[in-house]
C-alpha cells in the first residue's frame, strides 16, 4: 500500500517543509578551552536573511537535534512545527 507522506504529516497534525525553501545554516567555531589545549566546537546560526540567531533558546533547540559536526552544509527549517528540521546538504556525508 503506497503512503502518501504529505496525507500522514497533516493526518498526525504535522506540516511537511521543502528543504529548497531559504533555510537556517550554521557555522563551526572552535573555541579553545581555558587551559589552551583542548578545543571546544560551537555553532553559529544564521536566518536565510543573513542575521544571526542570538536567542539562546532557538540555539539551545538547534544543538538539541545533535546533527553530526562532519555535516559541513547543513539546512535546518525556519518554522519549528514542520516535520523535517535539518538535513545535511551534501550526500556523501550522510552515513
Amino acid at each position: 500500500m503506497k503512503t502518501d507522506s504529505e496525507q500522514v504529516a497533516k493526518d498526525a497534525g504535522l506540516v511537511m517543509s521543502d528543504r529548497f525553501a531559504p533555510g537556517i545554516s550554521r557555522e563551526k567555531v572552535e573555541l579553545v578551552t581555558g587551559d589552551g589545549e583542548k578545543t571546544k566546537i560551537s555553532w553559529r546560526y544564521f536566518l536565510s536573511s543573513g542575521k544571526e540567531i542570538i536567542d539562546e533558546e532557538r540555539i539551545v533547540f538547534l544543538n538539541s537535534l545533535a546533527v553530526p559536526p562532519a555535516w559541513s552544509d547543513v539546512w535546518f527549517c525556519e518554522d519549528e512545527s514542520i516535520i523535517l528540521l535539518g538535513i545535511n546538504i551534501n550526500p556523501s556525508l550522510n552515513t
